[in-house]
């Protein structure tokens, strides 16, 4: 059964993480690096370095959030709400930083998240534009944070590019693995 709070993607993640670590341990343990095949290296050091930038991307969100929480409670500064928020997704082979406006807010109306559009090109950064909408102090805080996101989509979007060549490697290396016991087989059968 599910912890609460948790969802079934987060969980999965947990579980992940958990059967990472052992093989981990297993590798520093054993201390014979040559004997991991290097599959296992190339996987586990992917998601070490997702798992690295997720960790950074929760961060620099959370910098950000007590920017707007403390503006919104008025805590040394004029109390304004803001109308940006950001939140960090944690995909297979990626992490996705996505910013959205809240509208809809006031007496009895729940708020509705509009999700902006990613950037788009060559560019890892999202373009002022995009904030409108942002008070001063909100559109400082959003600066700042773009700063730090606009290197981690970069690094995050080099992890995705090694997807298609890291299972092309393991599919290549399982074929050859399947024929090589299809070999011993007829020779076990032969002999």
């Amino acid at each position: 059964m599910a912890a609460a709070g948790l969802s079934k993607r987060r969980e999965k993640f947990e579980d992940e993480r958990l059967s990472d670590q052992f093989l981990w341990d297993i590798i520093r343990d054993t201390s014979a690096l040559g004997d991991v095949d290097a599959r296992t290296l190339m996987h586990l050091g992917r998601k070490q370095a997702k798992r690295d930038l997720h960790a950074r991307a929760l961060s620099v969100a959370s910098a950000y959030w007590e920017v707007h929480h403390r503006y919104r409670n008025g805590e040394g500064v004029p109390k304004e709400f803001g109308g940006y928020g950001v939140r960090i997704i944690e995909q297979n082979w990626t992490i996705t930083i996505q910013w959205y406006f809240s509208v809809g807010r006031g007496k009895n109306l729940s708020p509705k998240h509009v999700g902006l559009k990613a950037p788009e090109g060559k560019s890892y950064r999202m373009p002022a534009s995009r904030f409108s909408k942002a008070k001063e102090w909100e559109f400082e805080a959003i600066a700042k944070a773009e700063d730090e996101f606009e290197k981690i989509r970069r690094c995050s979007e080099h992890l995705k590019s090694m997807t298609a060549p890291f299972l092309g490697y393991d599919h290549m290396l399982s074929q050859r693995e399947r024929e090589l016991r299809t070999e011993d087989a007829a020779t076990d059968q032969d002999g």
